[in-house]
């Protein structure tokens, strides 16, 4: 006997004819094609289906089977990776260690490369297609949009050809501060349906990366931290470290900092002969444009307006830090069988391994995505040509 469900019973409802079988499977299954329409849908389909159906209790083993954790048969060509995957998944989130999109992704390939699956990339579309087979889904695990004065934003676009006319591309510089967790895990993970996604208590130690660019050109990170000297730079010199190293209480900027930096700038400018134009936020800690810099001419950006006129903020910020999480999840997947938990596992992180994945990531910045990054603030007259000839590999950066 063969049941056809009325498509004009709910106006847009797709219809369907199937032959009588288990009617809970059936419902499942159905109920994945009707979401669009549901609730109101849902209890006229059940109400109809139960006039035909001679299995008592419809409506409670439905809910039973939509609720129950059964992995899919895809017949996947890579269903012994998948399952490697998963098994390695289980014991991760057993000891509470958030895991991403990301370092799932960092596993996969490195399971192909045991497994010898050639032409495998842990893609965002395999990511996709594995999470829904173990009912796994991203949940939260705890938990700078200023008004921006538009006239203001065009008229200062407007006059940025006659402040900048007189430099040449090479020359015209941006700083910004950002923050940087650089031993925080992932605030969200991938976890099996029912599971309970405890979290523990965040790591709040951080360092800034105080980032400046030119037309493709980066200067030497400077990075602020807490201890003047960390343990983890123990018989090292801190001047040969990869990066300008200084500290303060908070691990912030500092108007003394700053002054100390950007004197430090002039000096290497004038070493070079070469006079540059400084782009900045006028943030309390970078003072004023009294410095008395014979290489350095500081131009303070109009307040309120950095989210559309920060060069470092249209981009390039956000590709650093994408560089500097794959740094991070690449040394977490090394240490997570080991670990006993994510306090544990936060606690192997080292400054030490912050200040080299910080200069590894700002040398991989794409010099083009920076040119880009200018014209979108207004610089239209920086490399035009050169932007147009190069590929953008910036957005090829999971998040």
């Amino acid at each position: 006997m063969s049941i056809y469900w009325p498509h004009d019973f709910v106006p847009g409802a797709p219809a369907v004819t199937f032959e009588k079988l288990e009617m809970a499977d059936f419902v499942v299954g159905y109920l994945t094609m009707i979401k669009p329409y549901k609730p109101r849908l849902k209890d006229a389909m059940l109400q109809l289906l139960e006039r035909y159906s001679e299995e008592g209790n419809l409506r409670g083993r439905v809910r039973e089977k939509q609720q129950r954790p059964e992995r899919f048969n895809n017949n996947c060509k890579y269903e012994r990776l998948n399952d490697l995957t998963w098994q390695w998944f289980q014991r991760a989130r057993s000891k509470n260690i958030p895991i991403s999109g990301p370092i799932i992704q960092e596993k996969a390939c490195q399971f192909a490369k045991e497994l010898d699956i050639a032409n495998f990339k842990g893609s965002n579309s395999w990511l996709d297609r594995w999470k829904p087979c173990y009912y796994i889904k991203a949940f939260q695990i705890c938990g700078e949009s200023a008004e921006v004065d538009t006239e203001t934003v065009d008229e200062y676009k407007q006059r940025i050809p006659g402040i900048v006319e007189e430099y040449l591309p090479e020359n015209i510089f941006n700083c910004d501060e950002t923050g940087l967790y650089f031993r925080a895990l992932p605030n969200k993970s991938l976890s099996a349906k029912g599971e309970n996604t405890k979290g523990t208590k965040a790591s709040k130690e951080k360092v800034t990366m105080f980032a400046c660019s030119a037309t493709g050109e980066k200067l030497k990170p400077l990075v602020i931290g807490k201890s003047r000297k960390p343990r983890c730079f123990k018989n090292i010199n801190t001047e040969q470290l990869p990066v300008t190293y200084v500290n303060s209480k908070k691990a912030w900027m500092t108007n003394d900092i700053f002054i100390s930096w950007i004197k430090d700038v002039n000096k290497e400018m004038k070493k070079k002969r070469r006079h540059i134009l400084m782009f900045l936020d006028n943030a309390s800690s970078h003072g004023s444009d009294d410095y008395e810099l014979s290489n350095v001419t500081l131009k303070f950006l109009p307040p309120n307006t950095t989210s559309h006129l920060q060069l470092l903020d249209q981009g390039i910020i956000r590709a650093f830090k994408a560089r500097y999480k794959k740094h991070l999840s690449r040394s977490l997947l090394s240490k997570i069988d080991d670990a006993e938990g994510a306090t544990a596992l936060c606690k192997e992180i080292t400054l030490l391994d912050c200040v080299n994945w910080i200069s590894k990531s700002w040398t991989e910045t794409n010099p083009t995505a920076i040119t880009k990054c200018f014209a979108a603030s207004g610089f239209s007259t920086v490399n035009e040509d050169e932007n147009s000839s190069t590929e953008e590999e910036d957005n090829d950066i999971p998040l």
